[in-house]
């Protein structure tokens, strides 16, 4: 603190040194400049400002607390964010509405029907619709089968308001749908469909460095791989073996 009194060793010349070389003597200034250089590398590094919370969580947190002092201080008079600090993140192309939130209230829920066609797919596959809750195809599947479950149990048993209706327990009993599964059920079931999953994307991996790797024709036509999306692992390997017999 500067002062005539003898007891402080700062005297204005000091205060003036290191003003000229950008010392901040608030110290929340200097942590929201700090932020602020965070901010710019991470637009200089993914191209905007929405910082995702898993890269830096409390950048994320920062930035969420501007747009709520920005916002504050429009609604409020006695609150007032400080206009250096909005031209600052304006120069920048800070965008005070969180555009990721703003999509994710945009988006649209999938319609019934074509989830069941969803499961419907998935019960050809491997002939059941106990469906893992991380299905690596089609992990929205798994949740939504849970949620049909849910649903089914608060409108039967439990007589609440519920979104399931008679119709839509009709088609979902027409693919033979289970209502209730055990814990043991859905691990060894889960393992299983993860499993063939897996064994899928091993095997189509392997069909497209084959093909990229040698030029196997058939007169004017190349080799069409077999469908391997709708196939069990047994099925699969059948089918390897036939074609390998069919072109060795």
């Amino acid at each position: 603190k500067a002062s005539s009194s003898s007891s402080s060793s700062m005297t204005r010349t000091r205060i003036s040194l290191l003003e000229d070389i950008g010392f901040t003597w608030d110290p929340n200034e200097r942590q929201w400049m700090e932020r602020m250089g965070d901010l710019y590398y991470y637009k200089h590094t993914y191209g905007d400002c929405h910082v995702n919370s898993t890269i830096n969580p409390q950048l994320y947190v920062w930035t969420n607390k501007q747009r709520e002092q920005y916002h504050l201080s429009n609604r409020n008079q006695n609150i007032k964010m400080p206009l250096e600090r909005i031209n600052a993140l304006n120069q920048i192309g800070f965008a005070w509405e969180d555009g990721r939130k703003k999509k994710r209230r945009k988006s649209k829920r999938t319609p019934w029907t074509v989830r069941f066609l969803e499961l419907k797919e998935f019960h050809q596959s491997y002939g059941h619709c106990v469906v893992p809750q991380h299905y690596l195809r089609n992990p929205e599947l798994g949740i939504w089968v849970k949620a049909q479950r849910r649903q089914y149990k608060l409108k039967v048993e439990l007589d609440q308001p519920s979104g399931m209706n008679q119709s839509r327990i009709q088609m979902l009993n027409s693919i033979g749908f289970v209502w209730e599964v055990t814990n043991w059920e859905v691990t060894n079931i889960s393992r299983n469909v993860e499993h063939d999953e897996k064994l899928k994307q091993k095997n189509k991996r392997l069909i497209q460095k084959t093909l990229s790797s040698t030029s196997v024709t058939s007169g004017k036509e190349y080799v069409i791989p077999f469908d391997i999306e709708n196939k069990t692992s047994k099925q699969l390997h059948s089918a390897w073996k036939a074609r390998f017999r069919e072109y060795r």
